[in-house]
């Protein structure tokens, strides 16, 4: 039985490892790992913040962390994760859609989210979903 729910800060050390240890999300210009501080604000800050779990009976599986843009209804998505044993089971397609409905009852109107050039397969998921690529924005950064 799989079933999705809110992170907790038990999962704090498992979110970390995956989005530290997995290549889809680790910026390759600015080479800068996540925090533990991060991991845990994430998890703690529920008003700018949702970080959904997907688990089954015996371990956790997935994850997607929402980002709720405060004084606005925008909500932003990145980090979905799914285990490479479970993908291809429509678990990212659930994940996505529990992340809508959280969008829908903060009144937001659309949910937005970053996927890199690179990360083929998340961007044909969020195609046959529905969503609409945008054209709008390049990322900049520099280090302060």
């Amino acid at each position: 039985m799989f079933k999705i729910r809110i992170a907790r800060i038990q999962d704090a050390k498992w979110i970390h490892k995956i989005l530290n240890e997995n290549s889809e999300f680790k910026n390759q210009e600015i080479e800068e790992e996540y925090s533990m501080a991060w991991v845990n604000g994430a998890i703690k800050n529920k008003k700018g913040n949702v970080v959904l779990i997907m688990e089954n009976d015996k371990e956790v599986i997935g994850l997607l962390v929402i980002h709720i843009i405060l004084g606005t209804r925008d909500v932003i998505f990145n980090n979905l994760y799914i285990k490479p044993e479970f993908r291809r089971n429509n678990f990212g397609t659930k994940l996505l859609r529990e992340g809508e409905k959280i969008a829908k009852k903060i009144g937001c109107k659309y949910f937005f989210g970053a996927v890199k050039l690179r990360n083929i397969k998340p961007q044909r998921l969020l195609s046959k979903l529905g969503y609409k690529r945008g054209n709008t924005f390049i990322s900049y950064w520099r280090k302060v």
